[in-house]
């Protein structure tokens, strides 16, 4: 797959996206966290200069067009394949989706008993996603937030990794059918993966509902640290096997890195931020706070 309209850190239509003023979103967007009361964490969070550079390009995406937060889309089909609008989707996430009437063909790329893409599943990309996770934080001082703030902060953290895999899985929908003359194999898969999904749906919204006051506004969830889950699934159109799955893998991370949560091209996370949002960084003049001990690791597997 190569990018529609121009390669990664080149300028794409202009200046960085933004919501219309009279938008209600907004006002979250830009809310920052912070203690509801006088006491302070006393977990300590590192205040360093970036661990590495930020990308050129600011506020909307430097591989893919896009001409508002949510109309990302190809100017062409992907692999062959006529793609069509996904309405409802989370502002930087792909909405775009394979036309129903390319299903059977896009599964008949992933080979007899689906063995191309069982193939790389047996891989277990999510746990590459988990590693490379961004470990510092860039838009908010954790610093002002309270115990309780900060103890959701690492539930948060525990979330990620319990469901990397029904998050990755999410990030990366490719294509099954629950139509019997498909195969076994795919209407399985399909099935699971529908449980898979309903499941990670239900867990986050549970673990929204238990965020203390002050701490669970829009930019938290924009810090590249904490893995947004977007309101629609974001497809993947698998192209013609003859270039292997996992090098398609790579190369649609690189391409839309919010995939993975930035880990593919993690100085890429400002393309996702809307304009005052983008103040908001800089108002910080380079510094970031790294995660704490063990979650600076990347190795760290909490045990859930």
């Amino acid at each position: 797959m190569t990018a529609p309209s121009a390669a990664p850190g080149v300028v794409v239509d202009g200046r960085p996206l933004t919501f219309p003023p009279t938008d209600p979103r907004l006002a979250d967007y830009l809310r920052v966290p912070a203690g509801v009361g006088a006491a302070r964490t006393s977990v300590v969070f590192a205040r360093l200069p970036y661990p590495y550079p930020l990308g050129a390009v600011r506020g909307r995406s430097s591989t893919v067009r896009m001409t508002d937060l949510v109309n990302i889309h190809f100017t062409r089909p992907i692999a062959g394949v006529p793609l069509q609008h996904v309405r409802g989707q989370t502002p930087y996430f792909p909405n775009y989706e394979p036309v129903r009437q390319r299903t059977a063909s896009i599964i008949e790329r992933y080979g007899p008993q689906l063995k191309n893409m069982t193939d790389l599943l047996a891989t277990n990309p999510w746990d590459a996603m988990w590693a490379g996770r961004t470990r510092h934080l860039f838009l908010f001082d954790p610093t002002k937030l309270d115990d309780a703030q900060v103890q959701w902060l690492f539930q948060v953290l525990t979330f990620m990794f319990q469901y990397r895999r029904h998050i990755w899985q999410r990030l990366h929908w490719f294509p099954l059918s629950r139509q019997p003359q498909l195969g076994a194999v795919s209407t399985a898969m399909y099935a699971a993966r529908m449980t898979a999904d309903r499941e990670l749906t239900t867990a986050f919204a549970a673990l929204c509902a238990v965020a203390p006051p002050g701490v669970g506004t829009s930019l938290f969830w924009c810090e590249p640290a904490f893995w947004c889950l977007p309101a629609k699934q974001c497809s993947w159109v698998v192209d013609d096997p003859s270039t292997p799955f996992a090098t398609q893998l790579r190369e649609l991370d690189l391409l839309e890195p919010v995939r993975v949560g930035w880990a593919s091209a993690p100085g890429r996370f400002v393309e996702a931020l809307i304009s005052e949002q983008l103040d908001v960084l800089d108002s910080h003049q380079g510094y970031c706070w790294e995660l704490p001990a063990p979650w600076n690791d990347p190795a760290y597997r909490p045990q859930v």
